[in-house]
């Protein structure tokens, strides 16, 4: 018994059974995040931190799911056809109740508190908006050498006349 307790083996699954080293979680944060910032798209600071700001909300109300029911109580589940075994077995798998955007409404409502009680002109709003770009970042390029681009162009000619 003593040998199997120690085990290296079993040392090493109950490691990884520690919600710790666990990233189910993680990764579907990513993917809700891939929806609302998309990879291929281009996204300056204010958009992409408004964009991530989005996700987080909507990962945090919709994270605690639970198993969606009949209405007579049963539990629902999907079926599933895993691409390892090449569509030759089928699984199932529990279909979760239907996401909540509450959030939405509570972001429409402070926007239109804010509009209706203080109303800011363009000017004030202005300054609102060069308040939050304060926090953004330098562009990476901007510490990278200048090169002028017509002798880059040069150099790309010359290069392919030799050939």
């Amino acid at each position: 018994m003593k040998e199997i307790i120690l085990s290296p083996f079993l040392v090493k699954d109950i490691a990884k059974l520690s919600p710790a080293h666990q990233t189910y979680s993680l990764e579907v944060f990513h993917s809700v995040v891939n929806h609302y910032a998309p990879k291929s798209t281009h996204f300056y600071y204010p958009a992409m931190h408004a964009r991530l700001s989005v996700a987080a909300l909507h990962f945090n109300e919709n994270s605690g799911r639970q198993q969606a029911t009949t209405k007579s109580g049963e539990l629902q589940y999907g079926i599933s056809y895993p691409k390892a075994k090449k569509g030759l077995e089928a699984v199932v798998k529990p279909k979760k109740t239907p996401p909540t955007f509450n959030y939405v409404t509570i972001i429409k409502q402070a926007v239109n508190e804010r509009r209706s009680s203080e109303c800011p002109p363009y000017r004030s709003a202005a300054l609102d908006i060069s308040v939050l770009n304060e926090d953004a970042p330098v562009p990476l390029t901007q510490n990278f050498e200048h090169f002028e681009k017509a002798a880059l162009i040069r150099r790309h000619s010359s290069r392919y006349a030799r050939r």
